[in-house]
């Protein structure tokens, strides 16, 4: 009887191990990180666009977790954080911001990947809030393009170098 419950404890703890290995092949995480430059802004309400085109590491990712882009179920944003790296600087100048996503500058397909108004920060780190968007189709390729649309709080002298980290949550099927 005591071989029977040792055995089917070894069985269940081999099992449970082998899931949260399973797991962790098909769950896993796609990090960018980039800087950008704010423009200066030479009214209050001025608009703020800057569009930029971001490659992906998506092809290295997929072959470490031995997968493929035709394998993965799904993509969701997980985090986006902007930090200003200049000393001195807070987001006081921000009153509100969007961020699309696109698979390319010029594509039509453009949808809105997060999004905050009422910003009164005097705080060198914003956390947006993440969207449950399904990503794939953007994320999987060599690159996609994020157009962050502010709108000015102030008038700003000087533009202002902000860094930009993206993470993504990404479910695969195994090779």
């Amino acid at each position: 009887m005591k071989t029977k419950i040792l055995s089917l404890i070894a069985l269940a703890s081999v099992a449970f191990t082998s899931c949260e290995a399973l797991d962790e092949l098909l769950n896993f995480s796609l990090e960018q990180t980039f800087s950008i430059l704010v423009p200066a802004a030479t009214t209050e309400d001025e608009d703020i666009i800057i569009v930029e085109t971001i490659e992906t590491n998506a092809a290295q990712k997929f072959e470490e977790y031995k997968t493929t882009a035709d394998l993965i179920k799904e993509i969701k944003l997980d985090q986006l954080t902007l930090t200003i790296t200049d000393a001195d600087k807070t987001f006081d100048f921000l009153k509100s911001v969007n961020v699309y996503i696109a698979s390319s500058e010029t594509s039509d397909d453009k949808i809105l990947l997060v999004s905050k108004s009422d910003i009164n920060s005097t705080d060198t780190t914003l956390d947006l809030t993440t969207s449950k968007e399904g990503l794939a189709k953007y994320v999987k390729g060599d690159q996609f393009t994020l157009f962050f649309e502010g709108k000015a709080a102030k008038e700003m002298i000087d533009a202002i170098n902000v860094d930009v980290k993206i993470k993504f949550k990404v479910t695969a099927n195994p090779l």
